[in-house]
């Protein structure tokens, strides 16, 4: 196992690499409030002419997180794309569901009204597990329901073996501050119960060759920020890219020892990590 160098800031390594991917939720903020330094962090990479980007493990569309981010200080002028599981997700099931000639009937768990990552899809949304056809698992709204009762609902869907969208597998992410269960854990419970999932997002290869394709860059100059070594430490790893954690976000209170269980836990350890990711 590699032992990561640790680096005073973000913009230290800004000669090694052309392209920087950050994640969103605990790493440039933290689900309500910006982190402090984060928006000067990502000016001082611009004015260093780096090309600067999100990758996020986000079951909303693009377009949703674009807004979203802007409303936090970092608008298109500071974040030049973003890359969630969702738009990823999106395009993989409109090419799916063309070849079908039909329309199909989806169940979407997610969390409120938004339905960006199945608008303009061929499909009729249903709220009946025993007649869907397909299950898009984006979201989830643990002050509302428990893991349990995901599972109830989800029960005869599993048990008849409904195919599965995960659009976000984090199966833990901060909210307020506090750690609370993720869609990722949603469809890790519903794989256990006898469905089929197809996991899109971070740490699988879709989400990053939509990312290199798009900046026309090498996957070794590539630098992944995250705070989850699941997620992020492992994607990099598995895109080639190099990587570093930051000591916010999910993984914030564990020791050095802890963490190095992380990394053996997942076979993946950062090239970089940080203490105050804001510097």
């Amino acid at each position: 196992m590699v032992t990561p160098v640790s680096v005073s800031s973000i913009e230290q390594l800004k000669d090694e690499f052309d392209l920087f991917l950050f994640d969103q939720y605990g790493v440039l903020r933290d689900g309500v409030n910006t982190y402090d330094g984060m928006v000067e962090c990502v000016q001082r990479l611009k004015a260093a002419d780096k090309a600067v980007a999100v990758i996020s493990n986000s079951g909303k569309r693009a377009s949703y997180n674009v807004a979203r981010l802007t409303r936090f200080g970092f608008g298109p002028e500071r974040i030049e794309r973003v890359f969630s599981s969702g738009e990823v997700a999106w395009s993989l099931l409109h090419k799916q569901l063309q070849k079908t000639h039909k329309i199909s009937n989806v169940l979407y768990i997610g969390r409120g009204d938004d339905r960006s990552a199945i608008e303009g899809l061929p499909v009729a949304e249903t709220t009946d597990p025993s007649i869907a056809d397909l299950i898009v698992i984006c979201g989830t709204e643990p002050e509302h329901y428990t893991l349990a009762d995901y599972a109830a609902h989800l029960r005869t869907a599993a048990q008849r073996g409904t195919p599965a969208y995960c659009t976000n597998p984090d199966r833990w992410s901060l909210s307020a501050g506090t750690i609370v269960f993720g869609p990722g854990q949603l469809a890790a419970d519903y794989e256990s119960a006898g469905g089929q999932v197809t996991w899109i997002g971070k740490p699988y290869a879709a989400i990053y060759e939509y990312a290199l394709k798009a900046f026309s860059v090498l996957p070794e100059r590539v630098l992944c920020i995250g705070d989850s070594v699941e997620h992020d430490i492992a994607g990099a790893a598995n895109a080639g890219c190099a990587s570093l954690l930051t000591s916010t976000g999910i993984l914030a209170q564990l020791s050095r020892r802890e963490l190095e269980l992380e990394y053996a836990r997942y076979d993946a350890s950062p090239v970089y990590m940080i203490e105050r990711n804001h510097v």
